[in-house]
Formats: C-alpha cells, sequence, structure tokens
C-alpha cells in the first residue's frame, strides 16, 4: 500500500515518512482503517478487562449508544447532522483513529452471541432475518428517494439482519455449513484487502463506478474462493 502512494507522492521524503507514521498507527490506510481500528478495540478490552470482570459488558452497552448515533450520522444523516451536538461528535470521529460507531457493534456481536437467546429467536432465526434484509433494503430505498442519508453503512435494519443470518448459521441443523464458511470468510478477506488499491487504480484510469464496483467484487472474490480450495498453509494465512 506504501509503495504505491510513494510512487504517486508529490511531497518531500520528510513528509512521506510523517504521513506513513500516521497512517500505520493512527489512520490506517485508506479502507484499511478498519483492520487498524480493530486492533485498538482489542487493546481496550484487554486492558479494561485487568480492571473490572464487567468491563466487557459496559462496552457491550455502550455499543448499542454508538450504533444509534451511528445510524443518526450516517443513514439519517442529512436529518440529524443539523443537530450540533451530533454534528461535533460526528466531527470528532471523522478526525480520531478509531470510528467507534462503526467498530464496537459488530466487534461485539461475538459477545452478544454468547449471551442467552430467546428460543424464539433460535426458532424463526430465517425468517425474522429475511424479514430484516427486506426491511434493510426498503430504508435504503426511502431514504435515498428522500435524500436523506449521508451513507448507508448503517441502517436500523443493518444490525439485526446481520445478527439473525448468524443466529440462523449458528443453529441450521440442515447442513454442514463450515464449508460455505471457508469459502466465505476467504473470498470476503481478499476482496477486503485488495478492493481499496483496485478502487484507486481503476477509478485513476477513467473506469466507470459501476465497472469498478463489479471488477472489485468479482475478481477478488473469484481469487479468493480459489485460495480456499487450494488450502495451502502458506495462502490460508493471508485468508
Amino acid at each position: 500500500m506504501f509503495t504505491f502512494d510513494a510512487v504517486h507522492w508529490t511531497g518531500s521524503i520528510s513528509s512521506f515518512v510523517l504521513y506513513v507514521l500516521k497512517t500505520f498507527f493512527l489512520t490506517g490506510w485508506r479502507q484499511l482503517w478498519y483492520l487498524l481500528a480493530v486492533i485498538y478495540v482489542i487493546c481496550l478490552l484487554a486492558l479494561g478487562n485487568r480492571i473490572s470482570n464487567r468491563f466487557n459488558s459496559f462496552i457491550y452497552f455502550c455499543s448499542f449508544v454508538f450504533l444509534a448515533y451511528g445510524i443518526a450520522a450516517d443513514n439519517y444523516g442529512k436529518i440529524f447532522s443539523a443537530i450540533r451536538t451530533i454534528s461535533l461528535i460526528e466531527s470528532f470521529f471523522q478526525n480520531s483513529f478509531v470510528n467507534l460507531p462503526m467498530i464496537l457493534p459488530f466487534f461485539m456481536l461475538g459477545y452478544t452471541l454468547n449471551r442467552p437467546i430467546p428460543v424464539k429467536y433460535n426458532k424463526h432465526a430465517f425468517l425474522i432475518a429475511l424479514s430484516c434484509i427486506v426491511g434493510l433494503l426498503f430504508e435504503i430505498l426511502l431514504t435515498t428517494l428522500f435524500d436523506l442519508h449521508e451513507n448507508v453503512v448503517l441502517c436500523l435494519f443493518t444490525y439485526p439482519s446481520v445478527y439473525f443470518l448468524l443466529i440462523w448459521a449458528l443453529n441450521n441443523p440442515y447442513s454442514d455449513l463450515s464449508v460455505a464458511a471457508k469459502h466465505c470468510s476467504g473470498m470476503a478477506s481478499i476482496i477486503y484487502l485488495s478492493h481499496s488499491l483496485l478502487q484507486v487504480h481503476l477509478v485513476s484510469n477513467g473506469f466507470t463506478p459501476s465497472l469498478v464496483f463489479l471488477i472489485c467484487t468479482l475478481i477478488p472474490g473469484f481469487v479468493g474462493f480459489i485460495l480456499t480450495k487450494i488450502d495451502n498453509p502458506t495462502f490460508n494465512k493471508f485468508i
């Protein structure tokens, strides 16, 4: 990633060194900021649990506060950004190295799934998940038509869609999902790790957004699928 930036760097060597240090330790490289943020969240949880056994529970409940803020700032951003308090919080997160509204809710899903899950959720998880996905698509359509969102990264139905899909997958008695999960994990990893660099290169060469999306999804996804099929120990470290 830094080699790509070095080739296109127009400033001084010292400014590039400062950029590398800031990117590596504070902001993360473009779309890979999430990986750096996860490292810091893990450090936070590790330190917090040394102080109190209830720290995980505290962060779990905080994650829903951050989730509510993230939904307000993203999918309903053009409504809530007019509220000064929310706009100030948004400005703080945009200039910080860990975007907590994006990280904590989904990072803490593991903790959430280890809590007691009502029987009715387990029994009807697939139907609930399907309903949430329909709701998510409708919500995105609605906020797009009325020009309400800054982006659609977080919606009201995003978290429950993911949550109930995971419950269904973990409790599905009809098939062994481990093989499918392995392929999906490998494909997702390669897409995530490579799409930003591909995107920058394709956009700079005049590719249209739709074509960029297809290339950045299909080609890395196919590569990830092949790597999982090969099942090589060295390749597995990348996925």
